[in-house]
């Protein structure tokens, strides 16, 4: 059988150049990682692949909290957890307040939230309301995830998908919940999203709608796809050559 070296090469070539034309970029990444990358107290900031940035209010920054061992990326005045008037959230993502998440456009896997609190039917803690927090992707499409029920029946709803939430940390006096929604965004591809609370009549004084992004996941590159294609055409070219 004739072997068209030429041939096989020019095709290395071209995979090679396609591959490399691929972004090259994380599949995940999380607050620890936003939070060790040295994010907070900066108003934007690149980790595993992905950019954070404050969209509003001006100047604001990113912090980093962490509440009976789960971690969170925020927004604050400053980059820390002032509380009080200017920050009455300590360091998570209040009313008005909005963080976006850029990345390759991909299908995101799952986001998890954190430090959304319940209702407590016998007052005290959880801030006596259900917090809702929004999602908007690149495309325009919005969901919500909402918190429901009380420290003894709790759960949450995410708009788009009801069925798609798991409860990764049961409900702390001090911590709330945290939730990962899975597939929120179905099999769309996206380029980036927004988070933001979702305000309401219910809410009093600063006891607003809050909380904090604790990770994102999607998809790994397709690059790594391609590179395999590169790596196998090699092995090819190299058995050729031996004939």
């Amino acid at each position: 059988m004739s072997f068209n070296r030429s041939y096989l090469v020019a095709s290395v070539v071209t995979i090679l150049a396609g591959a490399t034309a691929l972004p090259a970029q994380a599949a995940s990444f999380t607050a620890t990682d936003a939070i060790g990358a040295g994010c907070p107290a900066t108003s934007s900031c690149e980790v595993n692949g992905f950019t954070l940035d404050v969209l509003q209010p001006g100047g604001y920054k990113l912090t980093g909290k962490t509440v009976a061992g789960v971690a969170g990326i925020g927004i604050s005045p400053d980059g820390t957890l002032l509380g009080g008037p200017t920050d009455p959230s300590f360091g998570e993502i209040d009313v008005n307040e909005v963080l976006k998440v850029s990345f390759a456009e991909s299908v995101v896997k799952s986001i998890d939230l954190s430090f959304l609190f319940l209702s407590k039917a016998n007052g005290g803690r959880f801030d006596g309301l259900n917090e809702v927090a929004q999602i908007t992707a690149s495309d325009g499409t919005v969901g919500t995830l909402s918190v429901t029920g009380d420290e003894d029946d709790f759960g949450a709803v995410w708009s788009l998908a009801p069925d798609s939430v798991l409860n990764l940390s049961a409900p702390t006096f001090d911590g709330g919940a945290s939730w990962r929604i899975l597939n929120p965004f179905g099999n769309t591809k996206i380029s980036f999203f927004e988070l933001t609370p979702v305000d309401s009549a219910q809410f009093s004084g600063d006891r607003d709608s809050d909380f904090a992004l604790t990770a994102v996941a999607v998809p790994e590159p397709t690059g790594f796809v391609a590179l395999g294609l590169v790596a196998g055409a090699g092995t090819l070219l190299r058995r050729r050559a031996r004939h």
